[in-house]
C-alpha cells in the first residue's frame, strides 16, 4: 500500500514539474490507476479485517523529499528511473500476490500485475517519445 501511496504523491510531483506531456501523461494515468488500486486493497483489507499503513516510512519519505528537489529534465530523469524502480519491485510484490489463497488477494495481484507489466512496457517506451507512447498511455489504462 506504501508503494501506491508513494506512487501517486510521485506522480502528482510529475503532473506539476514535468517537463513533457509524456512524462505528465504517464503520471496522470498512474494516479488512476494507484489510486482504483488503493481502493480494491482497503477494501479487501477491510472485509478481511487486515490493518493497513496510514503514512509513509522514513524510506518513502527520502525518496519523496530527493524527487522534490529536482527539476527540468533532471526531474524527468529521476521520475522515470523512481517509477521503473517502483515498477520492478512492484512486480515481484505482485507475482508472489498471485500465489496467496485467499481468492480475491489472489484476483487482485492478477488484475494489478496486467496493469504493471503494461506501465513497464510504457515506460521503456518513453524513451522513443511522441505519439505512439500518448497513444500508448491511453490504452494501458487498464484497472
Amino acid at each position: 500500500m506504501i508503494e501506491f501511496m508513494c506512487d501517486v504523491q510521485l506522480a502528482q510531483l510529475a503532473t506539476i514539474h514535468g517537463t513533457t506531456d509524456s512524462v505528465r501523461a504517464i503520471a496522470t494515468h498512474l494516479i488512476d490507476d494507484s489510486n482504483r488500486v488503493m481502493l480494491e486493497i482497503v477494501r479487501i483489507a477491510t472485509r478481511k479485517n487486515l490493518s493497513l499503513p496510514k503514512s509513509f516510512d522514513q524510506e518513502h519519505e527520502i525518496i519523496l523529499e530527493y524527487m522534490r528537489g529536482k527539476t527540468g529534465a533532471d526531474f524527468d530523469s529521476a521520475y522515470m528511473e523512481r517509477i521503473d524502480l517502483n515498477h520492478r519491485h512492484a512486480l515481484k510484490l505482485f507475482k508472489r500476490g498471485q500465489a496467496i489463497k485467499i481468492p480475491e488477494i489472489s484476483a487482485l495481484a492478477s488484475r494489478v500485475l496486467a496493469v504493471i507489466e503494461a506501465r513497464v512496457k510504457l515506460s521503456r517506451q518513453l524513451s522513443g517519445g511522441g505519439a505512439a507512447v500518448q497513444a500508448g498511455v491511453n490504452k494501458n489504462c487498464l484497472l
